[in-house]
């Protein structure tokens, strides 16, 4: 089962720890999935058509990974104080 439809179930049962444990999946699947596409883009030099978009492109793929990176960073302190 997806985990999003775990989650659901499972909390719809009242079982908050394991459904909890189901979220934290979804948003690793999630984080991991967006992270990996947007370092493909970059690591084969996918550019804007027009030159006068590059330097935007350039910024904001910056911008994207930046954040990734920082979200994935939470995640893995939510995963750790679960463990500990």
């Amino acid at each position: 089962m997806p985990p999003l439809v775990s989650m659901g179930i499972l909390a719809g049962g009242g079982l908050w720890s394991s459904a909890y444990g189901a979220l934290i999946l979804l948003l690793v699947n999630l984080i991991c999935i967006n992270l990996s596409g947007v370092l493909v883009f970059l690591s084969v030099g996918l550019r804007p058509w027009r030159a006068e978009e590059t330097s935007r492109a350039l910024k904001s793929r910056w911008a994207a990974v930046i954040i990734w990176v920082l979200m994935l960073a939470v995640l893995v302190v939510l995963i750790l104080q679960r463990v500990v």
